[in-house]
């Protein structure tokens, strides 16, 4: 029996060992920026985006935009250009992130793609080229579920130009890649996959979901039209941008594996029958799950998060255990009696 459990000890030891070390590498190999197309490659403008900061309680990400205008790029567009007169409507950064949670992809994507049809500038074109901007736009997450939460980022770079020769023919100067860059700690960066856009339930998907479930499923067809196709140039070279941001890996791994321990030392609690052995595991669980608690939270938002409640709980049932033990003492001693 003895060899049994020494064989047991070593083979979850090695188990958790091999885990951890798997973890570790996983996260020392993970970028903070994992951008497949990060690359503004169209001339003669293009744009840089910056994600400054993150609010999670807000539920808003502050980015900045910079327009990039290359003049001798007027040339390598079409040559007669070289010497076109330009202007430029205002830099603006649209948010899409609502329109997305509300509408679905669809209708996000036409958003998207709705570009300026002007001919001739308007009272908004102006000889200057724009300076940046800066702005809040909202994420879509839930931050109560930290370290597991993330979130979506989505919006929609704008900047017309139109150039002209002789002051009456105008034609739309192109160029709507970005350079994305990120200040934020503590996330990674990721785009946005396709199945993820495509699948996400939306207001309009819910409602079309609970009016199926009353039987109109004529209605409910007509969600399939409102679920894509997903265009991938429209996210990543012609001015709009999607983007996932969540935890790093190492983080959300040790705070289930620790989740874990916390629960099973629960277990170990309430098996123990020694009154002095009792309290001893009961004080060393207290301090060690608030020692604990204290680096996994370091970067949570600044609110209630799926932690704190966890750790709440858990104090809750080691009471609740102590307590129980206690009148079950004091009751086989009033038997005895």
């Amino acid at each position: 029996m003895s060899s049994v459990r020494h064989k047991t000890a070593v083979v979850v030891f090695l188990l958790i060992a091999g885990i951890a070390t798997f973890a570790f590498i996983k996260s020392a190999q993970e970028s903070s920026l994992d951008i497949g197309v990060n690359a503004a490659t169209s001339f003669p403008k293009s744009y840089r985006l910056i994600l400054d900061s993150v609010n999670e309680p807000l539920g808003t990400a502050h980015v900045e935009v910079r327009l990039a205008y290359y003049k001798d790029g007027l040339a390598l567009w079409k040559p007669e250009m070289k010497e076109a007169h330009v202007q430029f409507t205002p830099l603006q950064i649209i948010d899409l992130a609502q329109s997305f949670d509300s509408l679905g992809l669809a209708e996000t994507q036409f958003v998207a793609t709705t570009t300026a049809e002007n001919t001739a500038p308007t009272n908004n074109y102006s000889d200057t080229v724009p300076t940046a901007v800066t702005t809040d736009i909202h994420l879509i997450g839930n931050p109560k579920w930290y370290p597991f939460d993330d979130y979506l980022l989505l919006g929609k770079i704008d900047c017309d130009a139109l150039a002209t020769i002789d002051g009456k023919n105008y034609e739309h100067v192109p160029g709507n890649s970005y350079v994305f860059e990120s200040n934020v700690e503590g996330f990674i960066v990721r785009q946005a996959d396709k199945g993820t856009l495509e699948n996400w339930n939306s207001g309009v998907k819910k409602i079309l979901a609970a009016t199926n479930n009353s039987k109109l499923g004529a209605t409910m067809r007509a969600a399939e039209d409102l679920s894509g196709p997903y265009n991938a140039n429209l996210w990543s070279k012609d001015g709009s941008f999607a983007f996932d941001l969540e935890r790093p890996f190492f983080l959300r791994f040790f705070a289930g594996l620790l989740a874990i321990a916390a629960v099973l030392w629960v277990v170990h609690i309430f098996t123990v029958s020694d009154p002095k052995e009792l309290s001893l595991n009961v004080l060393g669980y207290f301090i060690a799950l608030w020692a604990l608690r204290e680096p996994l939270a370091a970067g949570e938002p600044k609110m209630p998060t799926v932690i704190d409640y966890s750790v709440m709980l858990l104090y809750a049932l080691v009471v609740a255990i102590v307590l129980a033990k206690f009148i079950w003492g004091l009751n086989k001693q009033s038997t005895k009696l």
